[in-house]
């Protein structure tokens, strides 16, 4: 029997080896994966654009009547626009089996899950 290679690993619990995926406490087996990807999932923004709308809107309303409203209108539009620049999309490791899709692992760091993505093929290729 042939020794179990590893392809990547790293410390925060992501091992690929020639015959599993190991991702902190589950493990998936290489022989029901039928390919893998990485998909970007887009951040949701709508909330930081809420945020700042509402604080335009405070500070117009806000300067009309009372300079101390307009000002609170500032501050918030200044979180609402802070917050829409600050969110990041996430990208995941997909791995698709006979069952479906499931997302493996995530994370904001596209070259992390692009080094599992990569691993995962050349795990899948030396399988044969």
């Amino acid at each position: 029997m042939s020794q179990e290679q590893v392809f990547y690993s790293d410390g925060a619990g992501v091992r690929v080896s020639s015959s599993r995926l190991i991702v902190e406490a589950t493990t998936y087996a290489l022989s029901g994966i039928t390919s893998v990807s990485a998909v970007r999932l887009k951040a949701k923004r709508g909330p930081a654009i809420w945020t700042a709308i509402i604080g335009l809107l405070l500070a117009v309303i806000g300067f009309a009547t009372t300079a101390a409203l307009g000002i609170v209108g500032i501050v918030i539009l200044a979180i609402g626009v802070l917050w829409f620049f600050r969110v990041k999309d996430n990208i995941v490791v997909q791995i698709h089996t006979a069952g479906g899709e499931t997302d493996a692992v995530s994370s904001t760091d596209a070259s992390y899950i692009h080094k599992i993505v990569s691993a995962l093929n050349d795990a899948i290729v030396h399988r044969g």
